[in-house]
């Protein structure tokens, strides 16, 4: 039940600064248990990753699902060819076992090279109270052999080397970038105040065989959060991580990597002051046009949450600027963006429910969707991730209840595609004229009601004819269940008839409909050219649609 105690501790960072500076010091210690046992899904013990903890999943150019976390004293392995219903058995990447921290903001990480070379990263836990060193491996057969570990950091100090970041660019380069606190051990073996860790980084041309020197990008970051990285157009690495500004200030930073004559940009300016442990980093994603788009967390009590920002690179501005959630139980953001669609993924906690959260936005981050709850848990989760493969998109999700989860939302994009319009007291008026002097059929039905889908069945098949009849549904279920009537629509292919959903008191308007109407569903009527209109209560069938047409 660890996850689910760093769950509740974080969610009271938010707004009691107490709080968050007891979480800063209780939450490192659940990570510090040596030989925790692995969690295993127990309805399916056959699926692998239901029995690791700290799964990662990622697509190598194939389309094959791989998926890295931990067991124990070991990282293991598996492939998927099914989208997760079946693995492979599982690779064991470090013969010798070691600890491994397996936290969601401290977890192995999995990248691919450009001949599909798999390349594999974690914090192996060290001597020392929070301590660790970066762990790299790679295989140039497919998964079949793998190195042996390697150290990345290249120090010796038995100190913190931890929450690394592993990233692949375009043209092949290896990208390895961690929290590092090799400095606060020399500034204090010299007297001197030093806060927070670093940022330190290293680069491998030669497909891991060798890193580079590690180089330290910038003094003071947080010391708990991770860092994002993702490529500019130009192929460069830019790295995104919450930084310590003057006066204990942790809002976030941004700096190219493969550039680093560039000045270090402050991005976010919530001005949250606290000397604390928010255990809680940002995620970005890099558009074309070289916009970067931003989720963090921040615990100012005012304001808390979780954002949404668009910076613009040339003028160093947040263009945009969005409260995705505003509770106090929101926490681990992730984004993802494919030309103007941008994805945002989060998890909640309300009414004893961890929910997995999703808001869509189709025009690159000016405007944003009504929240979409994908899953939802009574058990511990892990972090969901977004990842892709062929503009196909997905969130994984680990729960202790559920296990290994990859919950593909190809739908929920299409949903946003489609508008429902608001049906209130004028709308039938509206309706009849725009339809008049043709032959229409007016659908009322509801999410919770079975005949209603058998008669879906049959307007499927309907629209698909020529010369069919307009059709224009009504659900007379109310707007917060708008995203479960754009799905139900779009499994019964009814996205691009005329739909509207009721958006006053429903009797109101079932008397504007039809006073002789007692709210039956489903209700359907006839409406033929000569304006003659036939009612019918129950799910329609061929014989008396062909009755109805032929009038």
């Amino acid at each position: 039940m660890n996850n689910l105690l760093h769950i509740k501790q974080t969610t009271l960072c938010l707004f009691l600064l107490a709080a968050v500076m007891q979480h800063c010091i209780a939450a490192p210690h659940a990570h510090e248990e040596e030989g925790q046992p692995s969690f295993c899904h127990s309805q399916n013990i056959n699926s692998i990753p239901d029995c690791g903890k700290t799964p990662t999943a990622a697509f190598d150019k194939r389309g094959i699902l791989w998926i890295v976390y931990v067991d124990g004293k070991h990282i293991k392995l598996v492939s998927s060819t099914d989208l997760a219903e079946s693995y492979t058995e599982a690779l064991t990447i470090n013969p010798q076992p070691e600890i491994i921290y397996a936290d969601g903001e401290n977890r192995p990480k999995i990248a691919f090279g450009l001949k599909n070379e798999i390349y594999i990263s974690w914090v192996k836990k060290t001597e020392g109270r929070f301590s660790g060193d970066i762990r790299f491996s790679r295989s140039l057969d497919n998964g079949k052999t793998f190195s042996k570990p390697a150290t990345v950091n290249d120090d010796g100090l038995l100190t913190s080397h931890r929450f690394d970041t592993l990233a692949v660019s375009p043209e092949g380069k290896i990208h390895l970038t961690w929290l590092d606190k090799r400095d606060l051990v020399l500034a204090r073996k010299a007297g001197k105040e030093y806060i927070g860790a670093a940022l330190y980084h290293a680069v491998s041309i030669d497909n891991g065989l060798t890193f580079s020197k590690n180089k330290k990008i910038a003094d003071n970051s947080c010391e708990c959060c991770r860092i994002s990285i993702k490529f500019n157009p130009q192929g460069e690495a830019i790295a995104l991580w919450r930084h310590v500004f003057k006066d204990m200030t942790r809002d976030h930073a941004i700096v190219n990597l493969d550039n680093t004559e560039e000045n270090i940009t402050r991005v976010t300016f919530d001005n949250w002051q606290i000397e604390a442990c928010p255990h809680h980093g940002p995620s970005m994603a890099i558009g074309a046009k070289d916009e970067r788009h931003l989720a963090w967390f921040t615990g100012i009590p005012e304001r808390g949450g979780l954002f949404y920002g668009r910076f613009n690179q040339n003028t160093k501005k947040l263009e945009k600027q969005f409260n995705i959630d505003s509770s106090a139980t929101a926490s681990r953001p992730q984004i993802f963006s494919h030309n103007d669609l941008i994805l945002f993924a989060w998890k909640v906690i309300e009414q004893e429910k961890t929910k997995l959260q999703l808001k869509i936005s189709n025009d690159n981050g000016n405007n944003w969707s009504e929240t979409i709850t994908l899953a939802s848990t009574e058990a511990a989760s892990d972090h969901p991730l977004l990842l892709s493969h062929n503009n196909e998109f997905f969130i994984s999700w680990w729960t202790e209840a559920e296990g290994f989860q990859l919950i593909p939302v190809v739908e929920k994009i299409k949903i946003e595609e489609f508008s429902l319009l608001p049906f209130n007291k004028k709308s039938l008026f509206e309706i009849e004229k725009r339809h008049e002097n043709t032959n229409f059929l007016l659908v009322l039905w509801s999410l919770d009601c079975p005949p209603c889908l058998k008669e879906f069945k049959l307007l499927s098949s309907l629209v698909k004819q020529k010369n069919s009849p307009r059709i224009v549904l009504v659900s007379t279920d109310s707007v917060e269940f708008v995203p479960e009537i754009k799905s139900r629509l779009i499994e019964y292919n009814l996205q691009q008839e005329e739909n509207w959903y009721f958006n006053d008191v429903p009797e109101l308007l079932r008397s504007k409909i039809d006073k002789n109407w007692f709210g039956e569903l489903p209700r359907t009527y006839f409406y033929n050219k000569n304006t003659v209109r036939l009612a019918h209560s129950g799910p329609l069938n061929q014989s008396l649609l062909e009755k109805w047409l032929n009038k």
